[in-house]
This record gives structure tokens, sequence and C-alpha cells, in this order.
């Protein structure tokens, strides 16, 4: 009965199928480098109003990745968020654990209390302890997708985020 669970070798010994494949790929790893490896970057933690007067001047200067810490407070700007970053309010002033109070973005009725431009790969956007008064739904609640036509994923989320934001401001 024939072995299928490996190869003859040219010196007649049976020899595992996956000894060849983890071969080639230790040689290909020592010819090439590990630099074919993404570096994957720690996000930083920014702080409002410590390190930027604005929410929004924050955002603005973060990075994907970053996480944005906001005190417990009032705040009369307009968000737009355009990367992949985290965004906490209710923090104590000194930034040391999250209150019961949380952070309130008011638009003062000039439009969206808040926006998430999503590009092709959308930007993952974790929000929490905010609320956001005194805006607009125009536009279905403030998701935008300017590259048409969307993806049936990315029209998946965008319909997860505005049934969540309308169960929130319910």
């Amino acid at each position: 009965m024939p072995r299928l669970d490996g190869f003859r070798s040219s010196a007649g010994r049976w020899a595992p199928l996956g000894l060849i494949p983890s071969m080639l790929l230790i040689v290909c790893l020592f010819t090439f480098g590990w630099s074919a490896l993404p570096a994957q970057a720690e996000g930083i933690i920014i702080q409002v109003p410590d390190d930027y007067g604005t929410i929004q001047a924050a955002i603005d200067a973060a990075r994907d990745g970053d996480e944005i810490r906001v005190v417990s407070d009032s705040y009369d700007e307009r968000l737009v968020i355009t990367k992949s970053i985290q965004l906490t309010g209710g923090w104590n002033i000194s930034f040391t654990e999250q209150t019961k109070i949380i952070s309130t973005v008011d638009a003062g009725q000039n439009g969206r209390a808040l926006t998430v431009y999503a590009d092709s790969i959308a930007p993952s956007v974790v929000i929490s302890n905010f609320r956001f008064v005194n805006g607009d739904a125009t536009g279905l609640g403030g998701v935008v997708a300017p590259t048409l036509p969307a993806t049936p994923r990315q029209l998946r989320r965008a319909r997860r985020v505005s049934m969540w934001s309308q169960r929130q401001h319910a």
C-alpha cells in the first residue's frame, strides 16, 4: 500500500510534504528580510483641553489609531472626523478616570454636530460618553460616503451607525 503522507526522495526515503514549504519560507524571510511585514505603531493619547483647546483641533492633529480624551464639559462646536480614532468623553480634569457626567457637543443649530467622512476604506471610529445636541440629521445622520458606488459592506456599516445614532437620541 503506497504512503500518502509524503514523497519519496532521490535517496529512497520518505520526506514529509510540510518540510519543503517551511524551508522555502525561511529562505525567503532571510533573503528578503523582515521589511515585508508591516509595522504597526501604537496610537497616542491626546487630551482636551490640556493638549488642544477644542475637540476639532485635537481631531485635526490626531493620526490613525490615536485616542482623544475629553474632559466632562460642554463644547460649542461641530465635529468632522476623517480618520480612524477613538473619541472618549466624560474624563475628570486630571484624566485619571471617567466620570458619570458625559461630554456634550453643542452644534448651536448650525448643522450637523458630528460628521464622519468615510472614504473607499471606511475609517474605524469609536465614540463613547458623548452627547450631541442642537444639530440636524441632514444627509442620513452624519455619515457621508463621497465615493460611489458604495459597497454592500459600507452600506450595512452606515446603516448600523445611523440606527445606533437614532436609538441614542430617541
